[in-house]
């Protein structure tokens, strides 16, 4: 299990508070204390940038959009959207200080997994 060339350890991880910690705590004991070499990180379920680090133009206009009450959902929801991306993007940043190869795989808003979807989960793992 040691052995790069037979053998590496595949983590997978969201991009949250909780899951990135336990992931920065996980590897340095998969490879230092146990001696495991490491082949990917995955981060997962990735979501598509809507507001591209644009966190307090996105909050100014879902404070506009409320003050309509008929908008006030769309508007909590445009705010939630901005805050997670900027969550994500804090969290991205963090894991990629770690070692290994990293892998991005985007979120999937589905009920049922098609051909396209498998086939876009099947690109970003490519890698592996």
């Amino acid at each position: 299990l040691q052995d790069p060339a037979q053998s590496g350890m595949v983590v997978v991880t969201l991009a949250e508070e909780m899951p990135t910690a336990e992931t920065e705590e996980l590897i340095p004991v998969l490879t230092r204390d146990l001696g495991l070499p490491l082949a990917r990180l995955v981060i997962n379920q990735v979501l598509p940038p809507l507001f591209a680090n644009r966190l307090a133009e996105a909050e100014k206009a879902a404070a506009v959009l409320g003050r309509a009450s008929a908008l006030e959902p769309v508007a909590h929801a445009g705010a939630w959207r901005a805050r997670r991306e900027d969550l994500q993007r804090t969290m991205i940043e963090r894991l990629a200080k770690l070692p290994g190869q990293k892998v991005i795989l985007p979120a999937l808003s589905v009920e049922r997994m098609r051909r396209s979807e498998v086939e876009a989960l099947a690109k970003g793992l490519g890698a592996l």
